[in-house]
């Protein structure tokens, strides 16, 4: 891990936000999956799920047990050099949530999504623009080409 942990976090995308710039949390949307997806070997049949956002009610929202689509507040713009990662945050898991996400590739730009499982029995409850988890950049020996995925 090098000292570019921020190094591609930028401002979040157009809902209000307050990000502390001494943290390096990320602020989420929740949703539920309402269809299945299709997922292939060459991408020529794959289909997202559909999903459905959970409304906060009064700055608050009850999510119960299960697993959720997560979308991040706020936008990366990783480097030709960078790549990130998503961990979960002890809070989160402490309360008996955890999030898992994959890889950010280099060059990827855009907002990042992630499956937050809530193995709490009794659920969680989620305050709005709450911190799930962190990003952590990682500076690479050199650039590479770059994301070409469609997401």
């Amino acid at each position: 891990m090098s000292a570019v942990t921020f190094r591609g976090l930028s401002r979040p995308r157009d809902r209000a936000c307050a990000v502390p710039s001494s943290s390096s949390g990320c602020a989420p949307s929740i949703f539920r999956w309402t269809s299945a997806g299709v997922i292939d070997f060459d991408n020529s049949a794959r289909k997202t799920s559909a999903t459905e956002e959970l409304s906060f009610q009064n700055s608050r929202l009850h999510v119960p047990q299960g697993a959720y689509l997560v979308q991040f507040n706020e936008i990366v713009a990783t480097l030709l050099d960078a790549t990130g990662e998503v961990f979960v945050r002890s809070s989160s898991f402490r309360s008996g949530a955890v999030v898992t996400a994959g890889l950010i590739d280099a060059g990827y730009h855009g907002s990042l999504g992630a499956v937050l499982q809530v193995l709490n029995p009794h659920g969680v409850h989620l305050h709005q623009n709450a911190r799930l988890a962190q990003i952590v950049f990682r500076e690479m020996n050199g650039e590479v080409e770059g994301s070409s995925s469609v997401y």
